[in-house]
């Protein structure tokens, strides 16, 4: 038996040991299961369809007597000379009454029959059909009570004559007759169902023992298959425990560990595989260890290619993108911690995918705001401020269509709150790089541009607009994107000014209204700067024209109001300083 088992290989003497047992489990399961399935539809026909023929009948039963009294408060009515609206509430009730007593004889005429239809054996189908007769009985005797009551309701003659004591003692013979049938009936009805009770409780008892019997069945197959499983295991044993003794080691961390193969069996075959996947817990243990934060696997590939210098940061030009949701303060107090949650994924999620396909890399979100960037190596250097500019406008295209949905999103059909963004974009050098603890880096940039394009976002919140972009990206992007320029001004933080400039939309789509909303805005500009207020009001103003809910000409208009009254002087640059960021 041993050299036969030993010139099977590993897959033929698992495979026919499990096949045996499998074997004599599937036949003690089957045979269980069609016991069960019979005991199973014994007690759905007693529970699903004796019972309630049961139940029915007592409805039966209980409408027969609401019925009967409320024609005895009908004849009490009558008799003593009771109000006339009073007897006929109580007329109408017991009528009602009778034809409630119809449709649950109704309802047990049918229960009868699909009982009648799932039965079995031939003495509960005799027992079955005597059901009908006895109901036909019941809807006789019932019918001529019902008729019999009436008559004596609507007897208008003297109620001591000798056709009404004829009706009153016919009336009680035919309530009887109603009431005995009644009785019988339930009372046969319930001696059948009590024996079918007990004919499953018998079943039950010789499952119960059948139980038992299979038990020692499957004890037996146990048994045999411990036994075949000793002989087969014993082989297998000492390759084994090597295997989980080096498993072991390397759940505590130890991956310089190698186990050498002693058999050419599947076991060999194991232990070669397990050096593999040890190699490649190595391979994976040092990405993760490398790149444990990132997400846009162009970065991962750029990292790991030949001849990276961006382990110890690099300088390059590159157009930075900072967004800020207008007001979450107030919105995050609006809201449920939940649905401020689900609010904050969609539009976070929504907003990602102009960004991710014009090719930018999402730097992180922090809270509601998105930092992203363009540039070498991840795209051209030609082509990094058009890629910002287009993720920007297709932003804002797209907040319209979210701002539809935040209903939707938040649960708030009524009073949601308002979605409005402003987007700061900025070119110009920056440090790349992997920043952060010797445990925990992150790849990504730092610099005056990073700041710049922050505090172009805020600056939005100033002038009324919900984009900024630098003069850098302004001259990088003016073929393609209209732009009209904003102002000059110190960001906090920085003395040196910087033209800003609004994105108006692609230049092929720019209509008649843009154009001369940019020029007459750069005509009240001009003049704004050289402190010709008069002609930079009638410029602003001719801008209000063209776009009543221009935010910049209300701003500046404002602005030359108050510079009007302290003229900031001859030596004036016509920069403006930011005092918030």
């Amino acid at each position: 038996m041993t050299q036969f088992l030993n010139r099977l290989s590993l897959w033929h003497k698992i495979v026919g040991l499990i096949s045996v047992l499998l074997l004599a489990m599937l036949l003690v399961a089957g045979y269980s299961h069609i016991k069960t399935l019979q005991s199973h539809d014994e007690i759905q026909d007693l529970n699903g369809l004796l019972l309630p023929i049961l139940k029915r009948l007592a409805r039966v039963e209980v409408h027969a007597l609401r019925e009967d009294i409320h024609y005895e408060r009908a004849m009490a009515l009558r008799v003593g000379g009771g109000k006339a609206e009073d007897l006929k509430t109580e007329v109408d009730r017991f009528k009602a009454l009778g034809e409630q007593v119809i449709k649950e004889v109704g309802n047990v005429r049918s229960l009868a029959a699909q009982a009648l239809e799932r039965v079995r054996e031939v003495e509960d189908a005799v027992e079955l059909a005597r059901i009908e007769p006895l109901l036909q009985g019941i809807e006789k005797a019932h019918k001529r009570f019902r008729e019999q009551s009436i008559a004596v309701l609507d007897h208008t003659g003297p109620t001591d004559s000798e056709l009404y004591r004829t009706k009153l003692a016919q009336l009680e013979r035919d309530k009887d007759e109603l009431f005995e049938s009644l009785a019988l009936m339930v009372l046969q009805l319930e001696e059948f169902v009590a024996a079918q009770a007990l004919e499953v409780v018998r079943h039950d008892r010789e499952r119960t023992q059948l139980s038992w019997q299979l038990l020692a069945v499957a004890l037996g197959a146990f048994l045999v298959g411990v036994g075949l499983g000793t002989v087969v295991t014993r082989r297998m044993l000492e390759p084994i425990a090597n295997l989980r003794e080096s498993a072991a080691a390397v759940a505590k961390g130890d991956l310089d560990i190698e186990v050498e193969p002693r058999t050419r069996d599947e076991i060999g075959d194991l232990a070669l595989a397990f050096n593999q996947m040890v190699a490649g817990l190595r391979e994976r243990e040092s990405i993760k260890e490398t790149f444990s934060s990132y997400v846009d696997p162009r970065i991962v590939g750029h990292l790991l290619s030949p001849g990276n210098e961006d382990q110890e940061g690099d300088r390059r030009e590159m157009t930075v993108f900072f967004s800020d949701i207008e007001g979450f303060t107030g919105i995050s107090e609006q809201l449920t911690p939940k649905s401020l949650v689900k609010l904050i994924n969609h539009y976070l999620g929504d907003m990602s995918v102009p960004i991710q396909e014009q090719d930018g890399v999402i730097d992180k979100f922090i809270g509601d705001a998105i930092v992203a960037y363009w540039g070498p190596p991840f795209v051209r250097d030609r082509d990094q401020a058009v890629l910002g500019c287009r993720a920007g406008l297709a932003c804002l295209e797209r907040l319209e269509l979210f701002q539809e949905q935040v209903p939707e999103i938040t649960g708030l059909r009524q009073g949601a709150p308002t979605i409005n963004i402003r987007i700061g974009i900025a070119t110009g050098p920056v440090v790349i790089g992997n920043i952060g603890s010797t445990k925990m880096r992150n790849y990504t940039l730092m610099g005056d541009t990073v700041n710049l394009a922050s505090r172009l976002e805020g600056a939005c919140k100033e002038y009324g607009v919900r984009m900024l972009v630098s003069e850098a990206t302004a001259e990088a992007v003016r073929e393609e994107i209209d732009l009209r320029e904003i102002d000059t001004i110190a960001v906090k933080g920085k003395s040196e000014p910087s033209r800003i400039f609004e994105p108006l939309g692609r230049a092929a789509d720019a209509g008649a209204t843009i154009r001369i909303l940019r020029e007459s805005f750069a005509t009240g500009l001009a003049a704004y700067r050289a402190q010709d207020w008069g002609k930079a009001k009638t410029a602003f103003s001719k801008c209000l024209e063209t776009a009543p809910e221009d935010r910049p000409s209300q701003t500046f208009l404002a602005r030359i109001d108050m510079l009007k009254t302290a003229p900031p002087g001859a030596d004036w640059d016509g920069v403006w300083r930011m005092s918030t960021k």
